[in-house]
């Protein structure tokens, strides 16, 4: 196996807790390792080099996390800016569907109305034609004697004759009179239904000011919905470029306090035997599949900016057992804002092995843990975007590829 020091990101760092417990366990090594003297101790007791990165980072991690906040308040903001705008665009499409049906139906009442109109001016010219005929024979029956309602009366020659000219003149009448009613009538059918038509007309001309009115109001809250996304994004765009500065500045203190406790380690050496054999897989066989190799990679949270990955991401539903990869001494077991729930394991020689995003530990702090002991159960807690196992192999202080130390099967 090689053991070439390699630098890193450090994107992926050591957790406050994990550096303390690093520096702790130097400062109580047991008596039958390599332990720092007691002056030694006494130089390191108040850990006030360690306190004041810690100090640093701490303020840098809050920062970084207000900023994520930030950012996951304006994705809400922007989904719930973009679900607006989609409704307002099919309520727009829809409403200008139902202009087209009304501008539609306001012709076709247009035309219904002007043929009615047309009947009811010829149905008026024969009611008047018919109305001067009656007048007219009326009028000739005084004068002229022409064949009219008087001419059958008094023109017969005998009293039958009379009796039947009197009938002519009252069924002449009669239809002359019945067919001006049935103009009448017919007349005011006519004016009655263009009434109604007319009355559809204007209730639809104002449905369609309504509908206009309306798509005019959906076009305003529309566009500033498109206002208001263009602003959001701009304020994401704004974050992420902050995001990125404030990362590079946790990146620079981490290092800071990682070198430090990289020279204390190199200084002091290890807390536990030196484990001997091969590193084994820390998972079940049938999970092999690596999400994220060590090394650079770009942010899995969206901030666009590229960092040294620590460690090795191994895919595995929660709660799947997690292995101890070799012989070794528990250094730390608990819960960091990173990490979530890790476990740190010394193996001597300067080698530790890290567990982390756990959703459960069966270990602590001081535990004496085989090889393929069950050390926690998979999770995803911490830092994550999902349930994985996160692998780290250090080397006197320093990240370095777990797979050059761990046998994958």
């Amino acid at each position: 196996m090689k053991h070439t020091r390699i630098k890193y990101g450090s994107r992926l760092r050591y957790p406050r807790r994990i550096l303390c417990a690093l520096l702790a366990a130097i400062m109580i090594a047991p008596l039958n390792v390599g332990a720092a003297t007691a002056d030694d101790r006494d130089k390191y007791s108040d850990n006030s080099t360690v306190q004041k990165y810690e100090r640093e980072i701490a303020e840098y991690e809050r920062q970084t996390k207000a900023i994520r906040d930030k950012l996951s308040s304006l994705d809400d903001d922007i989904d719930d800016a973009a679900e607006k705008k989609a409704y307002y665009d099919e309520y727009i499409e829809v409403t200008e569907t139902k202009i087209a049906e009304t501008e539609a139906l306001i012709d076709e009442l247009g035309m219904e109305i002007a043929a009615l109109e047309e009947s009811i001016e010829v149905n008026e010219t024969l009611s008047e034609t018919l109305y001067e005929q009656v007048k007219e024979r009326i009028r000739l029956s005084y004068e002229s004697g022409s064949a009219t309602y008087l001419e059958l009366i008094f023109g017969a020659s005998s009293l039958s004759e009379f009796m039947v000219g009197i009938d002519q003149a009252v069924r002449l009448l009669e239809y002359d009179t019945a067919l001006m009613k049935q103009y009448e009538q017919t007349e005011a059918s006519l004016s009655e239904q263009r009434g109604r038509l007319t009355e559809s007309e204007l209730a639809a001309r104002q449905m369609e000011e309504q509908l206009n009115a309306d798509m005019a109001d959906a076009q305003n809250m529309r566009d500033e919905c498109d206002a208001l996304i263009e602003k959001l994004t701009a304020d994401k765009d704004s974050q992420n470029s902050l995001l990125g500065e404030f990362n590079s500045k946790l990146d620079a203190a981490a290092k800071k306090l990682d070198d430090y406790i990289d020279e204390l380690i190199r200084q002091h050496g290890t807390t536990a035997n030196v484990a001997e054999g091969e590193f084994m897989w820390p998972l079940p066989t049938k999970y092999t599949t690596i999400t994220s190799s060590f090394g650079p990679r770009k942010d899995p949270f969206g901030s666009g900016t590229i960092a040294g990955h620590g460690g090795t991401d191994i895919y595995c539903p929660e709660g799947t057992s997690v292995y101890a990869s070799n012989n070794g001494t528990v250094l730390r077991a608990e819960k960091d804002s990173s990490y979530g729930n890790y476990v740190l394991i010394d193996h001597g020689g300067g080698i530790y092995t890290l567990y982390a995003h756990c959703s459960k530990l069966l270990v602590k702090a001081g535990d004496k843990v085989a090889k393929g002991e069950v050390i926690a159960k998979s999770g995803r807690t911490g830092h994550v975007t999902g349930p994985h196992l996160h692998l780290e192999v250090r080397v006197n202080g320093t990240r370095v590829d777990a797979m050059d130390y761990v046998k994958k099967p």
